[in-house]
């Protein structure tokens, strides 16, 4: 009894008062076949899972923190500097200019930070209709299109013309991400390939651009929530977006696929489920009988 039972339950239960305390690098040896080496290896798996995540949240507070840091310090600086009244009319304009767009990607990240946070916490209805895909696409590159024209960016379209039943709300964010990641990557006059095409089973969109590419080492990182292949930071961003896109792909049960070289670009593969939609009760317009 005392080697089989009290023992094992003493080392299980000196194992829970250290998880207790925190201690999640704790493992509980105990090396039997029954029962309570089956609660020990639960126990020790449960502890390796929390300190996992314990990582994970270390991790996420330190890339907030960082991702406020560097706006949050420009604004403080330029604010500063706006006290001095000998400032021309254009530096005043400059630091002016500095603060506002310091101030509009501090707002880009919160409502970034709180959506995927909705994603992924809270229990997200799934709206579902009918709608032209093929437009839904024109529409994101309409929304897009001062950033494309800014970089006289070559829009190279190959829409078939696509009714989808699906979450017309999550998929235009993205779409949104996509295109937005295309034309901030690429090079001044570069090309955005666009294709929409229907498989066997599912819904094909590929965005394609021209840009700087992902090795094969990042292309298993690019949805983890704050990864930016642009280690150099000579784009915008805050490494959210594409995470966005893999939860919400997620939520509709579709597959996303990368393939990219560095310097040679990068194309994303969305693939949508095909779905029916439900079929409307027909109206009844026979006559009503009529007694005798």
């Amino acid at each position: 009894f005392t080697k089989t039972v009290y023992l094992p339950l003493k080392k299980i239960t000196a194992g829970a008062m250290e998880y207790a305390d925190g201690n999640l690098d704790y493992s509980i040896r105990v090396k039997t076949t029954d029962e309570m080496g089956y609660l020990a290896n639960t126990l020790n798996y449960m502890s390796s899972e929390l300190n996992k995540l314990e990582e994970y949240q270390k991790a996420f507070i330190a890339n907030v923190s960082h991702e406020f840091k560097t706006p949050l310090a420009a604004i403080q600086g330029c604010a500063a500097l706006l006290q001095d009244d000998t400032l021309s009319p254009s530096e005043r304009r400059q630091y002016a200019d500095l603060i506002y767009n310091s101030a509009k990607r501090l707002s880009v990240l919160s409502t970034n930070i709180l959506e995927l946070s909705r994603l992924e916490h809270s229990k997200v209805t799934v709206e579902r209709s009918s709608f032209s895909l093929d437009e839904q696409l024109r529409h994101a590159l309409l929304v897009l299109q001062s950033d494309w024209q800014q970089k006289d960016i070559e829009l190279d379209l190959d829409l078939q013309e696509r009714t989808y039943y699906g979450s017309d709300e999550l998929l235009m964010q993205v779409w949104l991400n996509l295109l937005g990641n295309a034309i901030k990557f690429s090079p001044e006059g570069g090309k955005v390939t666009v294709l929409l095409e229907k498989l066997p089973a599912a819904v094909a969109v590929t965005v394609q651009d021209e840009g700087i590419g992902i090795d094969e080492a990042a292309q298993h990182r690019i949805f983890d929530k704050f990864y930016q292949v642009d280690t150099a930071h000579k784009t915008e961003g805050n490494g959210l977006g594409l995470a966005m896109v893999k939860r919400i792909l997620d939520l509709l049960q579709a597959d996303i696929e990368v393939e990219s070289q560095p310097n040679q670009g990068a194309a994303f593969t969305v693939y949508l489920p095909l779905t029916v939609a439900p079929k409307e009760p027909k109206e009844n317009n026979s006559a009503p009988l009529k007694g005798s």
